[in-house]
C-alpha cells in the first residue's frame, strides 16, 4: 500500500528549521547502489546523480537571487506569493543539501513500459527507474532524480494528464513533483 503525505508550509518549514540541527553530509564517500542496473546504467545513474543535485543547488541559488516573481518561477508554480516561494525554496533547499543521490540512494532497474521513474512514497532513499529513463539527456535524469526525491517530502503526481494547468492554481502547484524537476531543469530558459 502506497502513503501518500500532504506537506504543509507549517511542516516544511519547521521541517527546514530541523534540518538545521542535522550535521552536513559526512566527507566519508558513500556510493549510490544498484539492484539489477548493468554497467551502463550505473554509468549514467552516476552522471543523473551529479545533475539532479547540480540542478537543485542552481534553483536554491536561483530562488534567493529572484525572492520575487519571475516568468520562469510561474511558468512552474503559478502566481507568486513569499509564502508559496518559500515553501518551494524549502523544497530544493531540502532536496539539495540532504538528498545524497550519489551516496546513500538505492537504484533499482526495472521493467515498467508506462512510467520514467518512481517512488514508494514510505520507502525513503530508493528510486525505481524504468528503460524510457535511459539514452536522453543528464539534465532531464536529473530532473526525473528530483521529481522522484520530491515525493520523498510530499509532492503528489499529476493526475490531470497536464501539469502545466496547475500554474492557474498556484497552492496545488507546488505541491506537483513533476514542476519541481521541470523548474530545475529550465528547458524554457526563462529567467
Amino acid at each position: 500500500m502506497f502513503k501518500a503525505y500532504v506537506v504543509t508550509l507549517a511542516s516544511l518549514i519547521a521541517l527546514t528549521v530541523n534540518a538545521a540541527l542535522i550535521p552536513a553530509r559526512s566527507t566519508v564517500e558513500r556510493r549510490a547502489s544498484y539492484i539489477y542496473c548493468n554497467e551502463t546504467q550505473q554509468q549514467e545513474l552516476a552522471a543523473a546523480a551529479t545533475a539532479a543535485h547540480d540542478l537543485a543547488a542552481s534553483a536554491v541559488q536561483y530562488l534567493k537571487a529572484h525572492p520575487s516573481t519571475t516568468p520562469r518561477y510561474n511558468e512552474s508554480f503559478g502566481e507568486y506569493s513569499p509564502e508559496r516561494h518559500t515553501f518551494v525554496l524549502s523544497m530544493y533547499e531540502y532536496i539539495s543539501n540532504y538528498t545524497d543521490f550519489s551516496g546513500a540512494m538505492t537504484y533499482e532497474c526495472d521493467y515498467c513500459p508506462d512510467t520514467v521513474a518512481w517512488v514508494q512514497y514510505d520507502v525513503k532513499n530508493v528510486i525505481h527507474v524504468c528503460g524510457s529513463f535511459f539514452g536522453v539527456p543528464s539534465n532531464w535524469q536529473g530532473g526525473t532524480l528530483i521529481h522522484e526525491a520530491s515525493h520523498f517530502l510530499g509532492a503528489w503526481d499529476d493526475t490531470t494528464g497536464n501539469p502545466f494547468m496547475w500554474a492557474n492554481y498556484p497552492d496545488g502547484a507546488i505541491h506537483i513533483a513533476t514542476l519541481y524537476g521541470w523548474f530545475a531543469i529550465n528547458p524554457n530558459n526563462l529567467e
